[in-house]
């Protein structure tokens, strides 16, 4: 890999710095830095695969990956010129000492042209202009010695061409150069094996820009192939081995990857199967063997002009960002990493690298975002609740209801750097309702939904930023709601044990037919806005406990907000739906007779909101006794929605995803009206509805309401009114009113 060349540049400097003053020493110590950067690059891939963690390389930010691109794309440009004069690199001015020489401009030449021609030459005409052009090169320059009657040995002696390898020597005799002659030269007596040491952070740097460089390019292959399934583990996992094996079978042995462009070139060449493989191994291995030899027929301006263009293009492909996908910060990391790696070495850029894409991940969340998003009261706001109507009188009340609600909605990163702003925000607020409307706050809802990161810092200034508030300006109880965001949640959670947990959610004696604690469903499919636990209902806490308490939903908070405030006017009233029935000991009557029909009258009552018994009779007389057993399906998902049923008896479990029945789902209990919103309104089941355990319900089918509108049309005004008043509650739910919903209840 082109890329790694500054790795292996920095690693030949702590072999010379190792040497102490023997330079017998540097070469078998660079090659043994070299196998151990291999391994090293050939671990990293094989543990990537075999963990089965190999997309965490998709995380990695593509601005990071342009900036370290174009960092490559300096040094190769500055290799270019030492290698169109000298073996040696050179660094700092005497880059452009190097540069002002007849042999580097030769090169940049030969470069320019090739730029020349590819604006002139169309590259899906001539897709090979650039491997044919590098290659006349070489004839371009013979040609030019013999018009200008340069011998061969005047040009390397002028520095236009490499020397002849065996002329070199390089400690072992001349005779002795061969394809194995990297055994002879590695000498283990002469390692410096505490090299390993200083040469770690290199080791590690260029496995992870290996790991960087690599990923991308998998994906890439896969779609030129038209493969919608690869495996990304496994190809990590082969390139380990490649690598593993690199390094142990030859000393200095380099590391090695996918290559994009010869993997096209090879494919669209009828290249596939092991054996086009194995050959094209053997040829590019045997090409690396006995390439060197004719190292000394090859012009030097060749070397330069291919490195300085790659470089060039390099850099250029870090910077120029055509499809402004990068916006400032992005960008500026870019320039800042490039910059980092011209001053000092690859490593340095690297960890600039993973400096700026975290600085530039916390300033992205939290550029042109204050830490509190809303700051309002809750006058507006309602709960999932069904209430009693005089708590619903209750809380309208301007002096004693929500208007004594105060959310806040957080978002972004909070972190120590805007914890000033966070309160300098919550206190004005407060300090302008309190002037305004000349009473006391008394419960804050504090709602981390919108929250994707926050430190531990923040988290302690939080909670005194709970005291400081109750001191101030009278708050008798403050709440969290925490979201679903995990880590979120798990930070918030490791600072408090005041925490409503799954286990809280304990089944409610009477809320199957009070609904005290939850809705009753009325649709074709899942109708709660908030799904819970199978067979459970939240139960809110009781007014006394419910300060410094954390909840999963806004809702769930803003209910037991709403308890309190009742409970401290009416006491109880809090736990009623309403005051015209009370269902405590319906379960205990039987099954049939007059004790069922008065269940059933009652409970169409709870949902209509209606005492007219003769109304209520006439809708109950055509309704359909049913019983179906455990594991039977009332409707499917799509189907027609022909019969809306009343369950009276036992449970049912609605899902969406046939696949995964628990991923969007819900258990519905006893007391329920499901299907009567499709019924009305002439719709098809939204969820497929199976009995979780023997059941009975009364069915209302078309036909029936249809007569019922025609004979007793106030009867079927009851049940229209029930679902409109169902939908009204759905429409009214406090997500649609603070989180952006265009759901406004007109």
């Amino acid at each position: 890999m082109g890329e790694l060349s500054p790795f292996y540049h920095t690693l030949a400097e702590v072999a010379e710095h190792q040497s102490k003053g023997d330079p017998s020493t540097i070469l078998p110590t660079t090659l043994y830095l070299l196998s151990a950067s291999t391994m090293t690059v050939g671990l990293t891939f094989y543990a990537l695969g075999k963990c089965g963690i190999a997309s965490v390389t998709y995380f990695f930010p593509t601005y990071v990956m342009l900036g370290l691109v174009g960092g490559v794309g300096i040094w190769m440009t500055t290799l270019s010129a030492t290698v169109s004069i000298s073996p040696s690199l050179v660094h700092g001015d005497r880059f452009w000492d190097a540069a002002a020489t007849e042999p580097f401009l030769l090169s940049a030449g030969f470069t320019l042209g090739l730029i020349g021609l590819r604006r002139f030459v169309p590259k899906d005409r001539f897709p090979f202009l650039d491997p044919c052009y590098f290659l006349s090169v070489p004839a371009v320059f013979y040609v030019g010695l013999l018009a200008l009657g340069v011998s061969i040995d005047d040009a390397i002696e002028g520095g236009y061409m490499f020397k002849d390898p065996d002329s070199l020597g390089g400690g072992v005799e001349e005779d002795a150069l061969s394809p194995w002659d990297l055994w002879k030269l590695f000498d283990p007596s002469k390692v410096r094996w505490g090299a390993i040491v200083p040469a770690s952070p290199t080791l590690i740097a260029s496995a992870v820009l290996c790991v960087i460089l690599v990923a991308p390019f998998i994906p890439a292959l896969a779609t030129f192939k038209g493969l919608v399934d690869f495996d990304m583990n496994h190809e990590f996992v082969t390139h380990g081995y490649a690598n593993v094996l690199s390094a142990i079978l030859s000393p200095g042995g380099l590391s090695m990857s996918l290559c994009y462009s010869t993997s096209t070139v090879y494919s669209r060449a009828g290249g596939k199967g092991k054996l086009s493989s194995a050959l094209l191994s053997i040829v590019i291995f045997l090409t690396f063997v006995y390439g060197p030899q004719f190292v000394a027929f090859i012009p030097r301006c060749m070397a330069g002009a291919l490195i300085l263009d790659m470089g060039i293009n390099l850099f250029l492909e870090g910077v120029l960002d055509q499809d402004n996908k990068c916006d400032r910060i992005e960008y500026a990391s870019i320039w800042i990493i490039i910059i980092t790696m011209t001053l000092f070495d690859m490593t340095s850029g690297l960890l600039a690298g993973l400096a700026t894409a975290v600085v530039t991940h916390t300033l992205q969340s939290h550029v042109g975002k204050v830490p509190v998003r809303i700051a309002r009261d809750a006058s507006l706001l309602h709960s999932s609740r069904w209430r009693n109507p005089a708590a619903l009188a209750l809380l309208d009340d301007p002096k004693r209801g929500r208007k004594n609600i105060v959310v806040f909605i957080l978002q972004g990163h909070i972190f120590f750097g805007n914890m000033s702003t966070l309160q300098k925000q919550m206190f004005d607020y407060l300090t302008k309702k309190k002037a305004d409307e000349g009473g006391e706050t008394s419960l804050v809802i504090v709602d981390f939904t919108l929250v994707v990161g926050i430190d531990s810092t923040a988290m302690s200034f939080i909670d005194k930023l709970k005291t400081r508030m109750k001191k101030k300006f009278g708050v008798s109880s403050v709440v969290f709601v925490i979201g679903s965001d995990a880590i979120t949640s798990l930070k918030i959670q490791s600072q408090t044990h005041n925490v409503a947990r799954p286990s809280e959610l304990v089944e409610d004696e009477y809320s199957a037919m009070t609904f005290s604690q939850a809705e009753p469903a009325l649709g074709g499919g899942l109708e709660r806005m908030h799904l819970t636990r199978p067979g459970s209902f939240y139960t809110p806490q009781p007014p006394a406990v419910i300060d410094g308490k954390f909840f999963d939903t806004l809702d769930q908070a803003l209910s037991s907000c709403e308890d309190v405030l009742i409970a401290r006017y009416k006491p109880g009233l809090e736990k009623k739906y309403t005051d015209r029935f009370s269902y405590s000991n319906l379960l205990d009557l039987d099954d049939g007779g007059e004790s069922a029909e008065k269940q059933v009258v009652l409970m169409l009552g709870q949902h209509c909101r209606d005492n007219d018994k003769e109304a209520l009779g006439k809708i109950f007389n055509v309704l359909t006794r049913e019983k179906f057993r455990k594991g039977d399906v009332l409707w499917k998902l799509g189907d027609a929605c022909d019969t809306a049923k009343l369950l009276f008896r036992g449970s049912v479990f609605a899902f969406v995803d046939e696949n995964d029945p628990s991923a969007f789902s819900e258990t519905i209990k006893c007391g329920a009206f499901i299907g009567l919103r499709g019924l009305i309104l002439d719709e098809k089941h939204e969820a497929t509805v199976r009995c979780d355990e023997d059941t009975v319900v009364y069915s209302l089918n078309r036909f029936g309401y249809e007569r019922l509108a025609y004979d007793s049309p106030e009867a079927a005004r009851l049940l229209d009114l029930c679902v409109a008043r169902y939908l009204s509650h759905r429409l009214r739910h406090v997500s649609n009113r603070i989180y952006g919903s265009k759901s406004i209840p007109l």
